[in-house]
């Protein structure tokens, strides 16, 4: 049963996870940065992507889209880079189910619960009680994440500084992508992230193969393996005290009949990268972890910061009910109603009132990079049990408590008293 439900849950974060339709180049470019200078701590960067030229103005429109129910970026009305001033929106009952950026241009015509600057601003923030750890000087400071994703927006103003690498492992795009600006901004974003003082490795990496024949995709996780051997390779190079610690894959995979190309492997690599203190974190954290990774919805117009402004289920998920509360193991991460770094320039951003487990992932990443800032000795074991240990049980409107939602503060207090 757990893994039928996963299954469903990791096919729906690939949604969120495929090649950009604007792929200009059908051959894959892989380029490495130098391992002397990586050691050196010099910022690496070797290649520098552009946005994708029509999307960065906005598109002016005739009539309104089709209000969808389940949509690429989660339940919601996508209006990102639209061009609304023409229309009343002003009994629209659809705008808090919205997905825009800022490119996006408004009507003097709103409803008055609907104020999509303020809504962007709210979703910035990482929610349960993350910036108040923040204030506390807990921010990831001297710890080193890596994210596997797609390709980035190395100047946005959310990372540009925590980036210290920026490399490519069999990439077809030449363009920023939607996914790779926002994973990274919400793990290390100045004013969205979870550590926002973490330094950054960041891969590109498309781990599919392409048929321009048929103008298919296939997963071919020996892409992804090849990503995970570099972090282990780069973390040869760096000084003993000065390890990537964490790695956030925003990607599932599974074994047995129906596996994906590559699965064998990337359990291999995973395993690999445990056994050097590396945690690695993708969306079926259980192939590898004795424990589930699930998102949060969250209440339009609520605070983040507060428990009872979550729902069990995410956006994402609402209209599937074989979707369970099933396991003791299950971590529930805000995932929701979230602002991230956008992909049509440096200071640009995209809200979305749904989300998927990519979000969570870059999240639960973020957190163990704060919790390592206070104990370095930390490992992957002790983290999920004390995550479990001090998590918040959620009450649901029907009576029903689900567990287990982290706790930021309880666990950051949790590794403190247990420091070595």
């Amino acid at each position: 049963m757990l893994k039928k439900q996963l299954k469903i849950m990791t096919c729906l974060t690939l949604l969120l996870c495929g090649c950009s339709a604007d792929t200009n180049d059908f051959e894959p470019m892989t380029k490495l940065g130098d391992l002397t200078k990586i050691a050196n701590h010099e910022k690496v960067i070797v290649d520098v992507e552009v946005p994708i030229t029509h999307l960065t103005t906005a598109e002016k429109v005739d009539e309104l889209p089709r209000f969808e129910v389940e949509s690429l970026f989660g339940m919601g009305w996508n209006l990102i880079g639209l061009d609304l001033s023409q229309f009343d929106l002003s009994e629209n009952k659809n705008l808090i189910y919205t997905s825009y950026d800022t490119i996006t241009v408004w009507p003097e015509k709103l409803p008055a619960t609907f104020d999509p600057i303020q809504i962007m601003e709210q979703g910035k923030n990482p929610g349960l009680g993350i910036r108040a750890l923040h204030e506390q000087g807990i921010t990831g400071q001297g710890v080193n994440i890596a994210i596997i994703d797609q390709t980035l927006d190395v100047n946005h103003e959310e990372y540009t500084d925590q980036l210290m690498l920026y490399e490519k492992i069999h990439v077809y795009d030449k363009v920023i992508s939607l996914h790779g600006p926002a994973v990274a901004s919400l793990a290390v974003g100045k004013s969205i992230g979870v550590a926002p003082d973490a330094k950054l490795y960041y891969i590109a990496c498309d781990f599919v193969d392409y048929d321009v024949k048929n103008d298919e995709y296939t997963t071919n996780f020996n892409y992804l393996v090849s990503a995970i051997e570099r972090v282990i390779e780069i973390n040869t190079a760096l000084p003993k005290n000065d390890k990537i610690r964490v790695i956030s894959i925003s990607r599932g995979y599974g074994l047995g009949e129906g596996a994906e190309l590559g699965s064998d492997e990337l359990y291999a690599v995973i395993e690999k990268a445990k056994q050097e203190g590396i945690f690695v974190i993708t969306t079926a954290t259980e192939m590898n972890y004795d424990f589930t990774i699930f998102g949060l919805g969250h209440k339009p117009n609520s605070d983040p910061d507060q428990l009872d402004s979550y729902t069990a289920r995410g956006l994402f998920w609402r209209s599937n009910p074989d979707i369970l509360f099933f396991d003791d193991q299950l971590l529930l991460i805000p995932m929701d109603g979230r602002t991230f770094a956008g992909m049509t320039g440096e200071h640009s951003y995209t809200h979305t009132s749904g989300g998927g487990l990519s979000w969570t992932v870059p999240w639960l990443a973020g957190m163990y990079a704060l919790c390592v800032q206070v104990d370095p000795t930390l490992d992957p074991d002790t983290f999920i049990s004390k995550a479990f240990e001090t998590g918040d049980i959620l009450t649901l409107d029907t009576g029903e408590k689900i567990k287990t939602v982290i706790n930021p503060q309880r666990l950051i207090e949790a590794i403190q008293a247990g420091k070595k």
